[in-house]
């Protein structure tokens, strides 16, 4: 059997294991998750990791490493690969859900719409905001690109819950703007406790106990709840940043996980705009 054949196996051997593991991870921190965000969330994240696409993902992400399985060192000269993690179509009723229960920066209407499904206390989530790619690609299509930003908050990221619930509350309170403006508020100051959360609220020129208040009443939890069973359910989202860009001309989209470099992002958007 040839080293490719032995890749492919050592590939598939530690996806399953992988997934046993998550999975196994989820059953043994039921008590743990059901404090941060409810039984509901670890019912959301025991069929994610138990469902065949989670399974597909996982295995495809492996098999795409294997000179790393096999003991290689990648190049430094290596860019990262640009091809998306999964592809398919939406019709226009879709895409008009998919905007419905969010706040979407820029035109409805432009021809590509990037859904962000982020957790506000993800290291990765902040590293694409920090890397400046949204903005530097924002920048460049202009009217022609479109952002959402919706909810995937970990459960073993205790603070996501409440940072997500503070963002919606944000931005019933304030609008559209004030509720991108508070989530890169977050993302620059950090871990969202309590007191950045506050000082997000303040930053933003709201009222920091008005919104604790609307957090602490649960109002917006079954929205954060529905961002992630969709991001799972229709796009196979399995980890944060998980990127969906779509043609809303054409309906197609691409996903694009992690918080990869500008060029790939770029690259998903001049497909689908080839569309």
């Amino acid at each position: 059997m040839d080293n490719h054949n032995h890749s492919r196996i050592y590939a598939a051997i530690a996806a399953s294991t992988i997934i046993t593991i998550v999975a196994n991870y989820f059953l043994v921190q039921m008590p743990q998750i059901d404090q941060v965000g409810g039984r509901e969330n670890y019912k959301l994240y025991k069929e994610m990791v138990n469902s065949s696409q989670y399974a597909q993902n996982v295995k495809q992400s492996l098999e795409s490493q294997t000179g790393t399985l096999n003991g290689e060192q990648p190049s430094a000269d290596t860019p990262p690969a640009a091809d998306p993690q999964a592809t398919g179509s939406l019709t226009q009723d879709d895409i008009a859900k998919l905007t419905a229960d969010t706040y979407v920066k820029g035109d409805k209407a432009a021809q590509i719409l990037w859904i962000e499904y982020s957790d506000l206390e993800c290291p990765f989530c902040k590293r694409l905001h920090d890397s400046g790619a949204i903005k530097n690609l924002e920048a460049k299509y202009g009217s022609k690109l479109a952002l959402a930003f919706k909810h995937y908050p970990l459960p073993f990221h205790p603070q996501a819950m409440p940072a997500a619930q503070a963002a919606e509350c944000v931005g019933e309170a304030g609008g559209s703007a004030k509720y991108f403006a508070f989530v890169e508020s977050i993302f620059t100051k950090g871990t969202p406790s309590q007191d950045v959360i506050d000082a997000a609220v303040k930053e933003v020129g709201l009222n920091a106990a008005t919104i604790k208040k609307c957090v602490d009443s649960g109002k917006f939890k079954a929205r954060v709840d529905t961002h992630m069973a969709e991001g799972s359910t229709k796009f196979g989202v399995n980890g944060t940043p998980g990127n969906v860009l779509i043609n809303t001309k054409t309906g197609k989209y691409e996903v694009v996980s992690g918080a990869q470099p500008e060029a790939n992002f770029d690259a998903a958007i001049t497909r689908l705009m080839a569309e």
